[in-house]
């Protein structure tokens, strides 16, 4: 047990405030709104400092403050502080290596003991307070220490595997524990509490948990898959409708985080059919099958236009990824689809909105479905088939080569179709439409020959006529 005097923690998190506001400033906004409003101008305008501060050793400090015996409102801005430097797209490595360094080595269960009792601090708070109605307007208000979850989640940004491993079994300590585990238990507590506010501590969970899957961390696959009740928590909120002071749009966020859980245990699990089978065996695939149709989501009333567009996209995201999530199992069982009964319903949903590739991966080949981006819509067919029929596939810089000089065509072809759309003239002038009157060119074309060919008499002349 760590113990630090009052007036120490004071200016501790006086020091640890004054890291962080220096990290904001550069940002131009706060830890709270990077996630909405932040990109690559602000991961360029702190680089120097995430590396003055990881080499000052900012980043051992703020993990050995999260420990037993330290004031909790210090923990937090230990915590605040180490989200603020972990802030980058697509992860900030140097900072993720040296948090997993620390908590490598043997005598670091101190944070992972004090992570578990945060968390489980934090599902006593949902509990005694229970379900919380919000009025129109109010924001749900959660304790500070559920910044823990977006640091943990932060952590494993990018898939980085070795924090995405340790956060299950730490090799070099004592007693190791499991803090998947705790995830799940949160979850499970928040299910019964249907509110606002649960709401927005699920979706942080679910994005912790989908983080830690995704990459893919095959320990962690199997561990939630086979030894865990997250399958069945998620089959339940997948199927459950907003109560209470829940707003449809953020359920429908949190369903599609539900999915996209669903499909980081399936990925990359080619020959292991334990994880499908689990699966199958739980989810209830009539609801999926709901889901894709949209029929989940039309019951909303809206209260006005703008909410009813943006329900519309949002309910468009949730039924494009269950339909690519559906096509992943009937994939892996094809005689899925005759025993429910979905093989034209599942041929009418999917239409073009999903393809699948072949990749060898692991020496193993594997289908990897995905959404069609409504993007590609505006490149016509001949465009991809003269790409795949020209492309130089003789070595793999080739291929990179090749493909970077048709996008650029590829670009211009989009930004030309884009043009035409706004105009309302694109369904007369496109790429398309020209490929067309190019064939139809050539039948008539083709016709004509035919019919000079058929209809072609050559006449003799006798020469004594011609002189």
């Amino acid at each position: 047990i760590k113990s630090i005097t009052p007036m120490t923690t004071k200016t501790d998190i006086w020091v640890l405030r004054i890291f962080r506001t220096m990290i904001e400033n550069r940002w131009g906004m706060s830890i709270y709104e990077r996630d909405d409003d932040g990109g690559e101008e602000q991961d360029d305008a702190v680089v120097e400092l995430m590396q003055v501060y990881n080499e000052a050793g900012v980043t051992n400090m703020c993990l050995d403050l999260i420990a037993k015996g330290v004031d909790i409102s210090l923990q937090s801005e230990a915590l605040k502080l180490l989200v603020g430097m972990l802030f980058k797209e697509g992860g900030a490595l140097s900072i993720q290596k040296t948090i997993y360094a620390h908590l490598n080595k043997a005598g670091s269960e101190m944070f992972f003991k004090n992570v578990r009792t945060i968390l489980q601090n934090l599902m006593s708070w949902h509990k005694w307070n229970g379900v919380i109605t919000l009025e129109d307007g109010e924001d749900p208000a959660l304790p500070d220490e559920i910044i823990l979850v977006r640091c943990l989640q932060l952590m494993c940004e990018g898939h980085y595997g070795p924090n995405q491993d340790i956060l299950r079994e730490q090799p070099n300590n004592m007693v190791s524990i499991n803090l998947l585990d705790d995830f799940v238990l949160y979850l499970q507590a928040l299910d019964n509490i249907k509110c606002r506010t649960s709401t927005a501590a699920e979706s942080a969970v679910s994005a912790l948990i989908l983080e830690v899957i995704q990459g893919p961390c095959e320990g962690n696959q199997d561990y939630f898959a086979l030894n865990t009740e997250l399958i069945e928590t998620l089959n339940r909120k997948i199927r459950q409708r907003p109560v209470n002071d829940c707003d449809e749009i953020e359920e429908i966020e949190l369903k599609k985080g539900a999915i996209d859980i669903f499909q980081a245990l399936l990925e990359g699990q080619a020959r292991k059919t334990a994880v499908y089978e689990r699966m199958l065996s739980v989810i209830h695939i009539d609801v999926i099958l709901v889901l894709c149709t949209g029929e989940e989501t039309s019951h909303g009333d809206g209260e006005d236009k703008e909410e009813e567009e943006e329900e519309s996209e949002e309910s468009v995201e949730l039924r494009t990824e269950s339909l690519v999530l559906l096509q992943m199992l009937t994939d892996f069982r094809p005689t899925l689809k005759k025993e429910m009964g979905i093989e034209a319903d599942l041929t009418k949903a999917v239409g073009t909105s999903v393809a699948c590739i072949e990749v060898v991966w692991r020496g193993e080949l594997q289908r990897r479905f995905f959404h069609v981006p409504d993007i590609c819509r505006l490149l016509a067919k001949s465009t991809k088939d003269h790409f795949i029929a020209n492309v130089n596939r003789t070595s793999a810089e080739d291929k990179l080569y090749g493909l970077l000089e048709a996008t650029k065509e590829m670009y211009r072809e989009i930004l030309h179709q884009q043009l035409l759309t706004d105009y309302k003239v694109d369904k007369v002038f496109s790429r398309t439409n020209q490929d067309r009157a190019t064939w139809l060119t050539f039948y008539m074309v083709l016709a004509m020959n035919i019919l000079f060919t058929l209809f072609y008499h050559a006449v003799k002349v006798d020469c004594a006529d011609i002189n």
